[in-house]
Order: structure tokens, then C-alpha cells, then sequence
């Protein structure tokens, strides 16, 4: 009974948890800066600051340096931008009307134990047909996928949003996918006649 009743004070505990603000990640340029006018001090020194993209990965930045007399320099270094629990949306490159299709997010778990991610999608734009889990329990340093059927009902543009909550940790992305109209088969034929010279073969 003690056993039963720790067990159902830490669920407790676990449900009363605020839930995080997602901060929803939509900026995901390939280049963070690009800065041609830079200008050194006298000893030679300058300093930058970077507001990085949304973007999850690693950074590559590059200086090249060109003196008055005729001198260069350069020099090159990485970075990494990282959470310790990453959402990220998959599916096709567009969507055309009439299809169903299957729009996945990847959960990662960056930390040292186990999670339990509370995952959510919303959409614009498109028919969900599914609904999201309760919840993924996704092992430390591992992931999780969670799959939703959707169908593409009219053309223009869908925005999806996507999002997992784990206690003080969140994270959440969003990005737009183009809906094509719906094209129809058609088969044309033509006909022509052709005259040759006289003596012409074929």
C-alpha cells in the first residue's frame, strides 16, 4: 500500500506541473550573418554580435581579412545550437488536393533520462484526420516519432505547427507547405499530312 500510495502522490506531482510556453521555432535561414564592411582597431580586433536562426544544428563561421597592403587572413570556427528536447515536423514538399497524406514530428530527447513528451499538432489549411497521443516516453538520448493523417482539401498554403511539452521543457516549430491544385489527365491527339518532293523516298 505505501508503494501504491508513493506511486500515485509522484503522478500527482507530475500532472500538477505547469506546462511549458512553447517557444514555436520558424526562422530556419542557411546563413545567420553576412557582414562585408566589418572593420578592425588599431590592434587589429573586432567583435560581432549573432542572433543565431532557429535552426538545431551545427555552424560554420568563416573571417577573411584584407589589409591595405595587400595582406589576408583566414580563419574558421564551429558552433552548435542545441536543446535538450527538439521537435522536429517532416513531410512532403508540397501537398496536392485530394491526396491524404502522413505528416510525421520527431521528438528528441537530449537529456540524461527519460522523458515523457506530451507531442501536438495544429494545422491550417489542412484536414487532420487523426488525433495527437496523450503522451511518447522517449528514452535518454533517444527518439520518438508520432505519425497524423491528414487530407488536402483546397490549394493555397498550410501552416503547420508542431510542439512537445515536457514538463519545464518545450520545444515547437512551424513552417508553411504550398497545396498544388489537382491536375487532370488528358490525352491529345493530332494529325498532319505531309508532301513531299517528287522522287523522295519514305
Amino acid at each position: 500500500l505505501l508503494g501504491k500510495d508513493m506511486e500515485k502522490k509522484s503522478e500527482d506531482r507530475a500532472s500538477s506541473e505547469p506546462e511549458a510556453a512553447v517557444q514555436v521555432r520558424s526562422d530556419f535561414r542557411e546563413t545567420a550573418l553576412w557582414k562585408p564592411d566589418l572593420v578592425t582597431d588599431a590592434k587589429g580586433e573586432a567583435s560581432i554580435r549573432v542572433q543565431y536562426p532557429e535552426s538545431l544544428t551545427r555552424w560554420k563561421a568563416t573571417a577573411r581579412v584584407a589589409a591595405a597592403d595587400a595582406r589576408f587572413g583566414v580563419a574558421s570556427a564551429t558552433t552548435r545550437t542545441q536543446k535538450p528536447l527538439i521537435a522536429r515536423l517532416e513531410g512532403p514538399r508540397f501537398f496536392v488536393v485530394g491526396d491524404e497524406v502522413t505528416i510525421s514530428g520527431l521528438f528528441d530527447n537530449r537529456t540524461e533520462g527519460v522523458l515523457r513528451v506530451k507531442p501536438d499538432l495544429r494545422a491550417e489549411g489542412l484536414d487532420l484526420l487523426t488525433t495527437s497521443p496523450d503522451s511518447v516516453e522517449i528514452p535518454a538520448g533517444g527518439e520518438a516519432r508520432v505519425d497524423w493523417r491528414a487530407r488536402v482539401v483546397v490549394s493555397g498554403t498550410a501552416k503547420l505547427r508542431l510542439s512537445a511539452r515536457s514538463g519545464e521543457l518545450s520545444d515547437g516549430m512551424e513552417k508553411s507547405f504550398a497545396m498544388e491544385p489537382h491536375g487532370i489527365d488528358a490525352l491529345v491527339a493530332d494529325g498532319g499530312h505531309h508532301r513531299g518532293r517528287r522522287g523522295d523516298c519514305g
